[in-house]
């Protein structure tokens, strides 16, 4: 019999549709899990990004469960009173910036030295 928990993950995993994305975006690990004003400074590549969460391609392994803080900026978007819209417009800049956990870390097959994460959001700051 299949287990239930490896079932429930598949059909989590599939809840968001995943967008592809090649961009630059920066994080900080969040020690104890406490927010921190100053910026996010470690630079690392948006790989793809949906509604629960986000996977990077980072410089080092990042612990699971650790907390980060994690900045991104989109061109060709807008934000109209708190609704993205899309404009196609490169000069169009809105930037995200959301608190979330890392949900596992590997080492990238195709970027090697370099390691994939996983990042479930928990939420978001303006």
């Amino acid at each position: 019999m299949p287990n239930k928990d490896m079932y429930v993950q598949e059909i989590e995993k599939r809840q968001h549709e995943r967008l592809l994305k090649d961009s630059v975006l920066y994080y900080q690990i969040l020690p104890g899990g406490e927010l921190s004003m100053t910026e996010p400074h470690q630079e690392a590549r948006l790989l793809d990004i949906g509604g629960g969460g986000l996977r990077l391609l980072a410089d080092e392994f990042l612990d699971r469960r650790c907390q980060v803080m994690i900045k991104v900026e989109f061109s060709g978007w807008r934000d109209d009173g708190g609704n993205w819209v899309y404009t196609r417009d490169e000069s169009d800049q809105c930037k995200l910036t959301v608190v979330g956990m890392v949900m596992w870390s590997a080492h990238s097959d195709a970027s090697p030295g370099k390691f994939e994460v996983g990042v479930s959001f928990s939420g978001h700051i303006q």
